[in-house]
């Protein structure tokens, strides 16, 4: 039986968290003995109560720094490896993926080192010596999983990764838990309006909402409501906006919620506004509770998750066409369960968790 250790600054409340969290409960216990080893965070991290018992959690509790928290949590990990012997060491978060693939020749010999990239590096990195590592040594990971083909064509192309070394699974849904947790009661949060939108994820930069914002306060049918999901660090910037705009009364900051899904399964519409995607988690799980999608043409590959006249359509802020495709879509009339049953044979953990196993199978 192979020991596999995962990798993450936290399992608080993310993507990249929530995936790990997923993979960790769902890999086959028969092949493999799963470890989870936590940098920065604890046990109130979000997602670890929500782990399996037989994963066993390994804290660090590196101090954050900004000039020593990189070589402490990098060589305490390198000291853990020659004391734990793991088999194969998995990297779930972009930037720190990349910042291990410099050191990868400090471990010892025999290891495996998989990396789940996060994100599409050229859209959304900054970081001058980070794009130079992508370039120079993320090739060292043996196996780097991506969730798209954008994301592919991009690592490719523009950080010189070998095609041998990439490999396409899209991000895993466990459906049956976020059917559990739909079934939450909810309390008078979407009543009393005609449309209920829905948006979750960081309030940040690459999420969009203040171009979200501008098509709202457009729209010639003003009763609705849009609860936004998150926190980041562009919350009072958006609040502002919204009031110059007219929406304090049409928009509710709800912050981080421990259940999103009671939420997505009683809106109407759920809306991607981002500017980019590495790949859209919330709009997997928006689909797997039954609620239509319009999305931000951000991403290539969302033409391969939205079908249109099924569960939702593309827009662009570019082409100014949000609020005509938004009222088709309240429109049409929608099938719930239909949006689910298509969730769920294309996207959820029971369907490709195989490919995640012969990953890591080395």
């Amino acid at each position: 039986m192979k020991k596999v250790y995962f990798i993450m600054p936290t399992l608080g409340s993310g993507g990249a968290e929530r995936v790990a969290s997923i993979l960790l409960n769902n890999l086959d216990r028969g092949r493999f003995s799963l470890h989870l080893i936590i940098l920065f965070g604890n046990r109130s991290d979000d997602y670890i109560k929500t782990l399996k018992e037989d994963v066993k959690l390994h804290f660090f509790e590196i101090k954050k720094n900004r000039h020593y928290s990189l070589i402490n949590w990098v060589f305490k990990l390198i000291r853990f490896t020659y004391k734990e012997k793991p088999d194969v060491l998995f990297f779930g978060f972009g930037a720190y993926n990349v910042l291990v693939s410099r050191f990868i020749f400090l471990f010892p010999k025999g290891i495996r080192f998989v990396a789940r990239e996060t994100n599409i590096p050229t859209k959304h990195e900054k970081r001058t010596i980070i794009k130079w590592l992508y370039k120079c040594s993320y090739k060292n990971f043996d196996r780097i999983i991506v969730q798209s083909d954008e994301m592919y064509l991009d690592l490719n192309e523009n950080y010189n990764i070998p095609r041998n070394k990439l490999f396409k699974i899209n991000n895993p849904v466990d459906f049956n838990y976020i059917q559990n947790q739909c079934r939450e009661e909810l309390a008078d949060e979407l009543e009393g309006t005609a449309h209920n939108f829905i948006s979750v994820g960081r309030l940040n930069h690459q999420k969009g909402y203040d171009l979200l914002f501008n098509e709202l306060s457009k729209l010639k049918n003003g009763n609705f409501r849009l609860l936004l999901l998150g926190n980041g660090p562009d919350r009072e910037d958006l609040w502002q906006m919204a009031i110059e705009l007219g929406l304090e009364d049409k928009v509710e900051f709800v912050g981080f919620v421990a259940n999103p899904y009671k939420f997505m399964a009683k809106a109407d519409v759920f809306i991607l506004s981002s500017r980019y995607e590495g790949y859209p988690n919330a709009v997997l799980e928006a689909l797997s509770c039954g609620t239509p999608v319009m999305a931000n043409n951000c991403l290539e590959d969302l033409n391969q998750i939205i079908r249109p006249g099924l569960n939702g359509d593309i827009f662009s802020f570019k082409l100014s066409d949000f609020s005509e495709k938004l009222e088709n879509l309240l429109n049409s009339g929608v099938d719930r369960n239909r949006i689910k049953d298509d969730a769920r044979e294309r996207f959820s953990i029971e369907y490709n968790i195989d490919k995640f196993n012969e990953i890591l199978e080395f």
